[in-house]
């Protein structure tokens, strides 16, 4: 076995070609080497108008400067298969690698990446009149070692031919409306699929907020309502993307100085100050009758006694006593579901996890404290005081037993 052949072997390679509308990549050993090669579907290639197509492109691609760009050579062999060439580097369909790592849709920088590499190789190629027609995920491939997006052929190459859709028969989906009724290719088509890209990626999980916004304007029936070009649509997707950080830092500075001071109630010795006051000296009392009673007059500074708005200090007592009962049940119903809500977030399986998730379980965490809150306290019928300064304090010591309780314990033999 040769050098070459070795590292094939231990390299991982699937022996399984990479199907794509206009052939298949395979690994072939060409001089002694290993290469990568295109191998172009034989009903393809035996149409004079697709080769034409194909010579055009490739002239096209060698001249576009976008690191985006796949290129290649044509080569023909004596049975007339057409096989292209493709520059150094291994490379697999977008579809080949997500079946093979489908956990790549979970790292932003997988989907961010690779998104806003096709918009940008997608605004080169406008910029001539260049369309891609079919952003499938059969249709675009990746790179490995930096998952780099790539493009090959050009669907708008192939306009010379009768019915150039033929080419992407089974990939209804990523095809612009227009385009099924003989339409003609644009950005807003091109765009239209990168939309319908968008979504098959997340098929299987949540798609996240900038990516909803920016699919559901992309895919828009009518044209005119799409995106005007692939630079707005890259505008908005970063607009969105740093609308979304922006609110996520936020939320993670609110909970750390929500913990912040519910520790430092918690942790502080709580001191109770007493204050003596001397008695106030006794005066002589006053006969308010000493200049002679007059009825008339009591009436009149009296008055109705249903409007005096005066309390007795027995009836501000029993509003007291009331409202510390209050209180004292806001108190207890936000320690029993506060102590829940607060699991989510304090336990060894969520304080292993990944920064962004666990920002993301405290974001959520966080709303929904201050929810429970304000729902109990207008239940209790306490005041917004009186429910942030208890609230701090039950979900300071909560948090306190938590985070005591996942610390090991390393005096214990």
């Amino acid at each position: 076995m040769t050098y070459e052949e070795i590292l094939n072997a231990n390299g991982g390679y699937q022996a399984k070609s990479a199907k794509t509308p206009f052939g298949s990549i395979e690994r072939k050993l060409k001089d002694g080497k290993f290469r990568e090669v295109f191998v172009v579907d034989s009903k393809w290639s035996a149409i004079p108008a697709f080769r034409q197509g194909l010579q055009d492109d490739c002239k096209f691609s060698l001249h576009l400067q976008s690191k985006q760009q796949l290129r290649y050579e044509i080569v023909e062999g004596d049975n007339g298969i057409l096989e292209l060439e493709l520059e150094q580097g291994s490379y697999q369909t977008l579809e080949q690698t997500l079946e093979a790592t489908p956990a790549l849709v979970a790292q932003s920088e997988f989907v961010d990446g690779v998104i806003e590499g096709l918009l940008t190789i997608m605004e080169q190629l406008h910029a001539r009149s260049v369309y891609h027609i079919c952003f499938s995920p059969r249709n675009v491939f990746i790179r490995k070692g930096d998952n780099m997006p790539m493009l090959l052929l050009h669907g708008s190459a192939f306009s010379g031919m009768r019915n150039e859709m033929s080419l992407f028969e089974d990939l209804d989906d990523f095809i612009a409306p227009e385009l099924k009724n003989d339409g003609v290719a644009t950005a807003q088509s091109d765009i239209y699929s990168l939309g319908q890209l968008i979504l098959w990626i997340f098929r299987q999980g949540n798609l996240p907020y900038e990516y909803k916004k920016v699919a559901e304007k992309a895919m828009q029936a009518n044209p005119q309502h799409r995106f005007a070009s692939a630079e707005k649509m890259m505008k908005q997707l970063n607009s969105l993307h740093d609308k979304k950080r922006s609110f996520i830092m936020l939320v993670a500075a609110l909970i750390i100085s929500a913990v912040c001071i519910g520790l430092y109630f918690e942790l502080t010795p709580q001191t109770e100050e007493r204050e003596f006051i001397e008695a106030a000296p006794k005066t002589p009392p006053v006969d308010e009758y000493a200049d002679g009673y007059d009825p008339e007059f009591d009436e009149v500074l009296v008055g109705d006694s249903d409007e005096v708005d005066t309390l007795t200090a027995d009836e501000q007592k029993v509003i007291d006593d009331y409202m510390k009962k209050a209180e004292e049940i806001f108190r207890k119903r936000l320690a029993m579901k506060a102590d829940g809500i607060l699991s989510k977030v304090y336990n060894s399986e969520s304080m292993n996890a990944s920064e962004k998730t666990f920002r993301a379980t405290s974001s959520a965490m966080s709303e929904e404290l201050v929810k429970l809150q304000n729902e109990l306290a207008e239940e209790a019928g306490i005041s917004d005081a009186a429910a942030d300064r208890i609230a701090s304090e039950v979900i300071g010591r909560i948090i306190s037993e938590k985070e005591k309780a996942m610390t090991p314990n390393i005096n214990k033999e």
